[in-house]
């Protein structure tokens, strides 16, 4: 398993060029033989750590083991309680990380995992045209407070309602949809803005639902990269 650091690729990148805006990724991949195959980014919840989030830290461990030869690293993004300026900058230094890897790795796959504010940041993300939309594998959303009621990707139960910030007009492009996993536990009022909601749903995720996310990504990988090779059906000659 390959993993990197955001924090030591943004320094190399500092000190490589100084027109270079901070949170500008440093290639991480010199060489093809180097890249990894998939690469897992994730973006964690209001307060969290930057050690991970309580929503996907396993996902991390049983896709690494299940699939080889990926990648992971959390985005180093910051997790206060402010949802615009900072979700606004997380997503410009993912699409950053993503493009200055594909520059030098452009068979790599992308992962991207967000749990409550890292949800906003991953939709913000895959809405900005620069990322190439082919090199996404799967999208995993957890307690997402753009949350929608009644569209193709919604998982976990909770069926009703809208996040409690799907008013600003921010979509998941539909063309994803077959790719991603918006999870919402029923009664979760970041993601369904209910009445009867409550804070305990939003910190359920850990379990039964990271478990069926985990499979999820799992089967879009595998889908993508062990692909079976077309064979040319030519006729025998006796």
């Amino acid at each position: 398993m390959v993993f990197f650091s955001f924090k030591k690729v943004i320094l190399l990148a500092s000190l490589a060029a100084t027109n270079v805006r901070d949170g500008i990724a440093e290639n991480v991949c010199r060489s093809t033989s180097k890249c990894p195959s998939y690469y897992m980014i994730g973006a964690r919840g209001t307060g969290e750590g930057p050690n991970g989030s309580l929503a996907y830290t396993t996902l991390y461990q049983k896709v690494l083991s299940a699939v080889p030869g990926g990648a992971k690293e959390e985005l180093d993004y910051s997790t206060i309680v402010e949802y615009s300026t900072t979700v606004k900058q997380g997503a410009q230094t993912e699409a950053r990380f993503i493009i200055e890897t594909l520059a030098k790795c452009p068979q790599t796959l992308f992962v991207l995992l967000g749990y409550s504010k890292g949800a906003m940041v991953q939709t913000q993300a895959l809405n900005m045209k620069e990322i190439p939309r082919n090199r996404i594998a799967a999208v995993v959303l957890f307690g997402n407070p753009y949350f929608r009621a009644g569209l193709p990707q919604n998982k976990c139960g909770g069926n009703t309602g809208m996040g409690n910030v799907s008013r600003s007009g921010v979509r998941m492009p539909s063309e994803l949809s077959d790719r991603v996993y918006d999870c919402c536990a029923p009664r979760d009022k970041v993601c369904q803005s209910i009445a009867h909601g409550s804070n305990q749903p939003h910190g359920s995720y850990p379990g039964r639902h990271e478990d069926n996310a985990t499979q999820f990504v799992i089967q879009k990988l595998r889908a993508r990269l062990f692909r079976p090779a077309v064979v040319a059906n030519h006729p025998q000659h006796p």
